[in-house]
């Protein structure tokens, strides 16, 4: 598997992956109809990326950007491993290039939101907060469902890991 920087002509195969994995079975979570028609196309195409190749076939993506300039805090915006492809260390590949990345421009941390272990138990989203803890990432915080400045209808953790 090789981890490559993302290029124009792999946003069409990250949008195929992601919206092949959907979101959460009660509608929740980030890979939703309205992330696609708003925002994962534009943040593809404007936010830092990655892909991860398998035989020359794109199989997983990472996105990061940064609300401050300069960069100091990355966060991940988006990650997505085709489900062929989950488990096999693709998504752990990504992280690290993009945490090396992020270690090069002088980040100290990197960020990720998630569905809380809570709010996740029971759907895909579940798997994805053991995945950021496995790696490294521990909880910050949380963000409540009610807080305006959450885009999820469900508590939403703040993972940090600290970059070395």
């Amino acid at each position: 598997m090789r981890i490559r920087a993302m290029k124009p002509g792999d946003y069409p195969e990250a949008e195929r992956i992601g919206k092949s994995l959907g979101h959460t079975k009660d509608g929740k979570g980030w890979f939703t109809e309205r992330a696609w028609s708003r925002y994962i196309p534009f943040d593809i195409r404007i936010h830092r990326g990655f892909v991860a190749e398998d035989e020359g076939t794109v199989v997983g993506f990472i996105t990061y950007s940064s609300y401050d300039t300069p960069a100091t805090s990355p966060y991940i915006s988006w990650i997505a491993v085709s489900r062929k492809h989950q488990g096999k260390g693709a998504g752990r590949r990504l992280v690290r290039r993009a945490e090396r990345e992020c270690l090069k421009a002088g980040a100290e941390f990197l960020w990720v939101e998630t569905p809380t272990r809570e709010a996740g138990r029971g759907t895909e989203y579940e798997g994805t907060y053991k995945f950021y803890e496995r790696i490294g990432f521990e909880l910050e915080r949380v963000i409540s469902e009610s807080d305006p400045g959450n885009g999820c209808d469900c508590d939403m953790a703040v993972l940090r890991k600290v970059l070395d």
